[in-house]
């Protein structure tokens, strides 16, 4: 029990530095008042946030070398390089070039450090994956939830108080994350220090195979992704966008609200028995969710929009822990190189949506703008779909499902 108990301390700890890792969730919250503090439009705002996905090849690397070394040593220099860029984050002033170049920086890191704590929890915890993912996954949603909410609180004081700067409220969270990452990657220094699961084995090329059967899940969970992910960071500006007679909730309380949807979600998904739903998860979130969410954007009210995509978010919250425990009960030896090959594709697409999110932004009149939310939203019925399909084919060739 004390070991347990060591461990799960050791799990709170790096999920809560991860959390910190996430600090750029605040930029799409200051949206126009950001905009007009670096003087560019929504295709350069939409070309910057996507530099975050300019170093997804570094997620082959940090998974090599996670499975040769341990994930810890991973964990270490990704906290390390993302607190040179959070540094570079609260010197770039107001221009925007620095802030992209520090944001790419960050994607460097990030990717390879999702990768390897995701690694190291099912280490940490090699009879309870599940929950160990499950921790992760709410400890992303309790960031996301809080980063938004003061995001939208500070940028709020800035434009109350005349003494407060949104320069000040935009450079010193990230001071203060850079920071804390720098002091926490210390933790990871030593052998028997935050657990003690090293690589066993080197890295082989052939280790990165996944039987094609189960590639049609890793593009599901990539559309997923790709779907949550765009609406996650545009909706503030839509919502902002000044096409609604009154902001009745600010954008960054709506995308916590998102957050909130998350944690009570899966949450409650972690609880259930390990069969239960199976199939019933992989189809119906992301139909239900989305026909939601698309029925508030349709709507053309503030509070149906907002209130649409936090209960759209919690039934389609369910669709991706569903896929990746398929993943995990069918190829648990190649759920690593799942994820990689996740990651990696979800990196370079994410480069793309962003930056086209941001054209079509720029090029729609505000009155339209919902048709740009209406393509990510449309996604989630896709992935219902597409699941229901590939069990047609394949269920019953399955072990678990």
């Amino acid at each position: 029990m004390k070991t347990y108990q060591r461990r799960l301390i050791y799990a709170i700890i790096t999920v809560s530095f991860l959390v910190l890792c996430r600090m750029n969730a605040i930029i799409p919250v200051y949206r126009d008042t950001l905009q007009n503090y670096f003087g560019i439009g929504d295709n350069i705002f939409g070309f910057m946030l996507s530099m975050v996905s300019v170093g997804f090849l570094s997620v082959l690397v940090g998974g090599a070398y996670s499975d040769r070394h341990g994930p810890r040593k991973v964990i270490r220099i990704c906290f390390l390089g993302i607190a040179v860029a959070f540094a570079g984050l609260t010197f770039a002033g107001s221009n925007w070039i620095f802030v992209a170049a520090a944001l790419a920086l960050h994607g460097f890191f990030f990717h390879p450090l999702a990768v390897a704590v995701n690694s190291y929890l099912i280490r940490l915890f090699p009879n309870n994956k599940r929950r160990a993912l499950s921790l992760n996954m709410a400890g992303s949603s309790v960031g996301a939830m809080f980063l938004p909410s003061m995001a939208e609180g500070l940028l709020g004081l800035s434009k109350r108080a005349t003494a407060v700067s949104f320069a000040a409220i935009f450079h010193i969270p990230f001071a203060v994350a850079g920071a804390f990452l720098l002091a926490g990657s210390f933790l990871y220094g030593k052998k028997k220090r935050f657990g003690r699961e090293e690589g066993r084995k080197r890295f082989n090329l052939r280790d990165m195979g996944v039987k094609p059967r189960f590639l049609p899940v890793i593009f599901f969970m990539l559309m997923h992704g790709m779907a949550d992910s765009a609406i996650h960071i545009w909706l503030p500006r839509y919502l902002g966008s000044g096409i609604f007679e009154s902001v009745v909730i600010g954008p960054g309380y709506v995308i916590s609200g998102h957050a909130v949807a998350y944690i009570v979600s899966r949450t409650l998904l972690g609880f259930l028995p390990e069969g239960i739903g199976r199939r019933v998860f992989l189809i119906l979130p992301g139909i239900l969710g989305g026909s939601l969410f698309i029925m508030g954007l349709l709507s053309g009210n503030y509070l149906m929009t907002a209130f649409s995509y936090i209960l759209g978010a919690f039934l389609w919250s369910a669709e991706f822990p569903a896929m990746l425990g398929l993943l995990g009960h069918e190829i648990p030896d190649k759920v690593g190189a799942a994820l990689g090959l996740h990651a990696l594709l979800s990196s370079a697409s994410l480069f793309f949506v962003h930056n086209g999110m941001g054209l079509i932004f720029a090029r729609l009149p505000v009155e339209s703008l919902w048709r740009a939310m209406i393509i990510p939203a449309a996604f989630f019925p896709c992935v219902g779909i597409g699941c229901a399909i590939w069990l047609l084919k394949y269920g019953k060739d399955l072990k678990t499902v």
